[in-house]
């Protein structure tokens, strides 16, 4: 008997140490981000630019905290990289080019704007209002070739376009609408990368 409830007791044990294993938030209880966005930087380490929620119950702060990782077990979260005391950010992007770090965000108005910082975790700074630009969710990719893609919008309202050199311009001759509902069921949240 006390060999069947010692190896019982062990089998349970086992099981809740590997579940507890199993068990690996990247950001502390009570901390609520979401939308990441990933990227690996020439330092080798990866971060993920988030959005920020309040609660559970409440969507999008005025802050912007960028994670970080070196092994993908331990996570860092860097603090405020950006911030808008009063007005509600939505889900953000960034990209890297000569030296600086654009972070890429939208307003509930529709408005999208880029920060700056030499840094990237932050903190960004020098927003600049992206002209001819009018949606949520934005999103930036710099392909191998160097030029550089801005994406924004929900629904068919989703648009892509050339950004210039200095990254807070499009080419409005550029714009182009990359998914539709129909055809590509898109909602919103778009994200660029290269594969293969």
């Amino acid at each position: 008997m006390y060999t069947f409830v010692t190896a019982c007791l062990l089998l349970i044990l086992s099981t809740a140490v590997s579940l507890a294993g199993a068990f690996n938030p990247i950001v502390p209880v009570g901390s609520y981000f979401a939308d990441p966005e990933p990227h690996v930087w020439a330092d080798g380490v990866l971060y993920l630019y988030c959005s920020h929620d309040v609660s559970p119950s409440s969507w999008c702060s005025d802050d912007y905290h960028v994670l970080s990782t070196t092994d993908m077990v331990h996570w860092k979260d860097n603090g405020v990289a950006y911030s808008t005391p009063g007005t509600t950010l939505y889900a953000n992007d960034c990209a890297y080019r000569g030296g600086k770090y654009y972070l890429y965000y939208a307003i509930p108005d529709g408005r999208c704007f880029v920060a700056e910082s030499a840094s990237p975790t932050g903190p960004f700074a020098n927003a600049t209002q992206i002209e001819g630009v009018s949606g949520i969710d934005p999103a930036a990719f710099v392909d191998d070739d160097g030029q550089a893609y801005f994406y924004w919008g929900q629904f068919d309202n989703v648009r892509c376009a050339k950004l210039l050199a200095n990254m807070i311009e499009i080419d409005t001759s550029t714009i182009t609408q990359p998914l539709s509902v129909a055809k590509d069921n898109f909602h919103e949240g778009i994200s660029m990368v290269k594969r293969d």
